[in-house]
């Protein structure tokens, strides 16, 4: 009897696409690149009230070089808050103005806050992976719930205030950091 209702459960689960099931380790599940809905870009553009974007369809920065470009007119010198922020506590970045000073930070999982104010440069320890496996994902002019940092100015959800936001450009057209030890694992997990 056992074995008749497991044979059902394979005939209804290959009606239904349920096979094959997923056996991949997490090392596996994370470093294999999704379906798309549209090709992968070199450059994103993203417009200020409009609805938060989700990391899976967000412009992916992780293990490359990338430009965060945001057209914004100031108008009052206490003009401060999130211009673009991806991302959470937990890992994400984000690009707001405090005090007079636009700044940046990325938050390499919750662990280590990296800080360029103004004009300064630093290198940093990237996130190869993703930001989160759920949650917040890509906002522009303001920060929706769970903050990238504590060091934002004024109060949830950080709305950018004194300007106008036109545009934030993400430019990721150069070539990707291939971790080419990290790929050689996932394809001998799946032997």
């Amino acid at each position: 009897m056992k074995l008749r209702e497991l044979d059902l459960w394979f005939v209804e689960a290959g009606k239904y696409f349920g096979l094959p099931l997923e056996d991949r380790n997490a090392v596996a599940i994370l470093t294999t690149p999704r379906p798309q809905m549209s090709p992968p870009r070199s450059r994103y553009i993203y417009y200020p009230n409009t609805l938060e974007v989700p990391e899976a369809v967000a412009v992916s920065v992780r293990g490359r070089s990338y430009k965060i470009a945001a057209e914004v007119s100031i108008e009052t010198p206490e003009a401060e808050g999130v211009l673009f922020a991806h991302g959470h506590k937990f890992g994400g970045h984000a690009l707001y103005v405090k005090d007079g000073k636009l700044k940046y930070v990325y938050n390499f999982l919750g662990e280590n806050e990296q800080m360029i104010t103004s004009v300064s440069s630093r290198a940093w320890r990237p996130s190869l992976g993703k930001f989160a496996l759920c949650g917040e994902g890509l906002n522009v002019g303001r920060d929706g719930s769970a903050n990238v940092t504590n060091d934002y100015p004024g109060d949830m959800p950080w709305a950018f205030t004194g300007g106008v936001i036109d545009q934030v450009i993400v430019d990721v057209s150069d070539e990707p950091y291939q971790n080419l030890e990290l790929e050689a694992m996932a394809v001998l997990s799946r032997e």
